[in-house]
């Protein structure tokens, strides 16, 4: 998603592979952003609540979606910035993330120039011994 996009909802699914199912349903507490992702939360973009998604007994996937709200900003952060969307149940099953990707939208900034405040210095203007 853009870095100037404007709130968009995000689908999030989880899905079983293969054709074994639950017998009862599976709660799946969703979590987006953590502290070692390139995207800070609440300075990149707004923070999003953890929210649970039910997998239904018998059922193969489940969908939940979420508003990501990105920060349009002047820094120039490369091909852009992740965002780790996780899951977790309380019985500790095996949930494997994804990643949404902020790209970003600034260009890298131009050559650094230097100033003096006088260009020249008379010899007579040496001090002293």
């Amino acid at each position: 998603m853009a870095e100037s996009a404007s709130a968009t909802t995000i689908t999030v699914t989880a899905a079983l592979g293969g054709s074994t199912r639950f017998t009862t349903d599976k709660a799946i507490t969703v979590a987006v952003g953590a502290s070692g992702d390139g995207a800070t939360e609440g300075t990149d973009y707004d923070t999003v609540s953890d929210f649970t998604i039910t997998l239904s007994a018998g059922s193969g996937s489940v969908e939940g979606t979420f508003s990501m709200d990105p920060t349009q900003d002047v820094l120039d952060e490369g091909t852009g910035e992740s965002v780790s969307v996780t899951g977790s149940t309380s019985a500790n099953d095996t949930v494997n993330g994804a990643t949404l990707t902020i790209t970003d939208d600034d260009v890298a900034p131009g050559d650094i120039g230097l100033t003096l405040s006088s260009s020249a210095v008379s010899e007579s203007r040496r001090l002293p011994r």
